[in-house]
């Protein structure tokens, strides 16, 4: 099976697995001042984790991600799991906003980026100003704007590609898959790793807040065709 067979779906985890690796990376040292975050990037690190687990958990549209603020986080609870309350949508017409789950491991990340951002209160994800050679030079006040959503996980992409977290993939697929790779490609890849899991349509919908079923199964048509009914009569006479 080639990386084009899992269309979107290869880039919610990979996606999650290029910040982990980050994380990782960062956890051999242990910076003791703040000179020392802002040298090593921990700041830039810390704020992806928490956003690319945030999208991948709520599938959240990325005017729905730069939104959220401290406020809008309930939890933990007694399991480590929070909500996310999400005020408005594109498709929530009547501004009644929604509730979506998020993970103990989600909620690990998002303390971990408030305490080393000291974002104690207002937009949750904030620009972080850089340096020429990649340093922190300082976190702002203000949210990260809707279009910086894709470069960051393009360049994320790029990441993962270099430390070989994405298996044997060509430079020529990697580029491939960039140009396609956008802010709305976790929340396309959540609906096809649902489908992958078993989960049914209503569910996937409910959880993330769609409106349109049409939309939903586009997204998990060819997931569908390699396990209807067709292939699994053809598997079935490849074993014979």
């Amino acid at each position: 099976m080639t990386h084009a067979d899992y269309g979107y779906g290869l880039w919610g985890l990979a996606l999650v697995n290029a910040a982990v690796f980050i994380l990782f990376a960062f956890s051999f040292f242990k910076p003791a001042t703040k000179r020392d975050w802002r040298s090593l990037g921990a700041f830039s690190a810390f704020i992806i984790a928490a956003m690319l687990r945030i999208a991948y958990d709520t599938a959240a549209r990325r005017s729905e991600l730069v939104a959220i603020d401290v406020g809008h986080i309930e939890g933990p609870d007694s399991d480590g799991a929070g909500l996310l309350h999400i005020p408005s949508s594109k498709t929530d017409r009547k501004q009644a906003g929604a509730e979506a789950y998020l993970s103990p491991a989600t909620m690990a990340a998002i303390a971990r980026w408030r305490e080393a951002g000291r974002v104690d209160k207002g937009p949750l994800l904030r620009r972080v100003t850089t340096h020429f050679d990649g340093s922190i030079d300082s976190i702002g006040t203000e949210r990260l704007h809707p279009n910086s959503i894709t470069l960051i996980y393009r360049r994320l992409i790029r990441r993962a590609w270099e430390k070989g977290l994405l298996g044997e993939m060509s430079e020529a697929e990697r580029d491939r898959w960039l140009s396609t790779v956008s802010s709305h490609s976790i929340r396309v890849g959540v609906a096809q790793d649902n489908f992958a899991a078993g989960e049914g349509l209503p569910a996937i919908m409910q959880a993330y807040r769609w409106r349109d079923a049409r939309t939903v199964l586009r997204y998990g048509s060819k997931l569908a065709a390699k396990s209807g009914a067709s292939a699994r009569l053809a598997k079935r006479f490849a074993d014979q």
